[in-house]
């Protein structure tokens, strides 16, 4: 017996691609989310450093809009307790998101390279209080977790903090990335 199941799946074009030489590194642009690369920090999928183009590809969403239904999972997310002493111990909590970006790097000839996780990157997005109440709201000068989402739970885990700056267009949410999937503010 054979069973047929429908979903529902909304694929989100990629806003842009940047690239840069992964030897000296740099600074990425692309629709508003800035990522600075230092040199000699991507790596091969044989785990050595890379040292040609590589080529970054950006997806932004703004959670305020339609555009979140192209988002991972849904917004429960998994937060470490810090002082649950050597047992892993978790809590679940729904997230308030502000902004989430995807971002993938390979080389020029489509095969995928990674960041090198001793040596995160400084990333900068673009951020929307849209019409959430005051209580939520963030403004230049707050700090807030930054979440990536792990495909492995199908849910988003606490991943550090970042801080909240006046961008040339409205506000922005800074971080460190040590990895690259989706990241939520």
């Amino acid at each position: 017996d054979l069973t047929l199941h429908a979903a529902d799946v909304i694929i989100m074009p990629i806003d842009g691609t940047a690239t840069f030489d992964a030897s000296a590194g740099g600074m990425v642009e692309i629709e508003g989310v800035k990522i600075t690369f230092a040199p000699d920090n991507i790596l091969a999928a044989d785990g050595s450093v890379y040292s040609g183009e590589v080529v970054v590809s950006s997806t932004h969403i703004n959670p305020h809009t339609d555009e979140i239904l192209g988002a991972p999972g849904d917004l429960t997310a998994w937060r470490k307790v810090t002082d649950a002493g050597k047992d892993d111990s978790y809590t679940l909590n729904q997230l308030v998101s502000f902004g989430m970006i995807n971002v993938e790097l390979e080389t020029p000839e489509g095969e995928e390279v990674e960041l090198d996780p001793d040596q995160p990157v400084d990333v900068s997005m673009p951020i929307d209080n849209g019409e959430l109440p005051d209580v939520y709201r963030l403004d230049v000068g707050d700090t807030n977790d930054v979440w990536s989402f792990d495909t492995e739970l199908s849910r988003w885990v606490d991943d550090g903090v970042g801080g909240v700056v006046e961008g040339e267009d409205g506000l922005e949410f800074e971080f460190r990335a040590s990895h690259f999937s989706w990241w939520n503010c």
